[in-house]
This record gives C-alpha cells, sequence and structure tokens, in this order.
C-alpha cells in the first residue's frame, strides 16, 4: 500500500526482498516517472508488458535473477542499462533492434534465458554499447558483421550457446574490446 501512495517516486529498488508474486498491473502505471528500477534476485514471475511508453524515463533497469517469462518487451531508447538475465525470457531478441539508432543502451545482459535464434544484423544501431553479456542460451548462427561497427565495445560474452562460423573479421574495428569470452560455442578456428 506504501507504494501505491507514492507520487514522486524516481528510483526504486526493492532488490533481494523475498518477493515471490507477479508484478500487478498498478504497479507498472504507479512507476512511470521512475528512472532507476532494480527488482532483482526475488521470485517475481509473469510476463511484462510493453514499457516503452509507460517507463519512458527509464534509464536503469535491473529485472535479473526472477522467473519473468514470454517475449522480450520492448524498451525505451534513453535505457542505459538493462539486465534481464537469470530468467526465462525466450524466443528471439530481434525485438531489440527496433529501438532505433537513436538508442543510448551501453550496458546489455540477457545472459541465462531461454532466448534462441540468430544474432540480428542491427549492431550499427548501438553506438554506445560497451557490453554485451548473451551467455547460457541457446542462441546459433554467425555472428553477424555488423558487430563491428561497436567502435565503445568493451566487453562480449557468447559461452555456452551454438554459435558457429568464424568471427568477423570487423571484429578488428573494436578496438576498446578488452574482454572476449567465447567458449562452448561452434566457431571455425
Amino acid at each position: 500500500m506504501w507504494l501505491q501512495n507514492q507520487k514522486s517516486l524516481f528510483g526504486l529498488d526493492i532488490s533481494s526482498s523475498g518477493i515471490s508474486d507477479t508484478v500487478p498491473q498498478w504497479f507498472w502505471n504507479q512507476i512511470s516517472r521512475v528512472s532507476y528500477l532494480n527488482l532483482s534476485n526475488n521470485q517475481l514471475h509473469g510476463k511484462l508488458p510493453e514499457l516503452s511508453l509507460q517507463l519512458a524515463s527509464l534509464v536503469y533497469i535491473d529485472l535479473g535473477s526472477n522467473r519473468f517469462e514470454g517475449p522480450l518487451p520492448k524498451f525505451s531508447a534513453k535505457l542505459i542499462t538493462l539486465d534481464m538475465s537469470g530468467n526465462l525470457f525466450s524466443g528471439t531478441w530481434a525485438i531489440l533492434c527496433e529501438i532505433g539508432s537513436e538508442n543510448s543502451l551501453s550496458y546489455l545482459d540477457l545472459s541465462e534465458n531461454l532466448l534462441f535464434g540468430k544474432l540480428p544484423d542491427c549492431w550499427m544501431y548501438w553506438p554506445k554499447l560497451e557490453v554485451l553479456i548473451l551467455n547460457n542460451n541457446s542462441l546459433s548462427g554467425e555472428i553477424p558483421g555488423s558487430v563491428g561497427s561497436l567502435t565503445m565495445f568493451k566487453s562480449l560474452h557468447l559461452r555456452s550457446n551454438n554459435f558457429s562460423g568464424e568471427l568477423p573479421s570487423a571484429l578488428k574495428n573494436c578496438t576498446q574490446l578488452a574482454t572476449a569470452e567465447l567458449g562452448q560455442n561452434s566457431f571455425i578456428r
């Protein structure tokens, strides 16, 4: 009830709170002005609504280590940090390409989900991406050449997927790349 009566929330951290439930619709409406949201390390479950319009001011969201399911929802282009690791999200993640070239995302963690299919070839729209973590999914195919357009890239984690083929030569354009975790895939050496 306390949360329902708040009128000026700009940040909310209820991580590791022992919450085991679905997130009610009123919650998403109530936090429409929040720029920082951390719901990680609970047992929240269910599908997420499309958050691109409801949470347009959100720049940081951590939903990691819950039991959210279904397809990845569409998020605002203003988002800087997105952690949805350790859930049950499934399907492809091509919806993230719909954010467009004006996006601000610099940290993306979708590891330990049920995502599958090929990586979309839309990396040129992610000019500020520094960290990409996709470990422990069922992603497959070759890494698209547009990954080489990530000139701010510092850390790439693709371990334990079904990637194959050669790494694109365009990765040499990622001159700031300091960490690349690629094991347990089928890359050609």
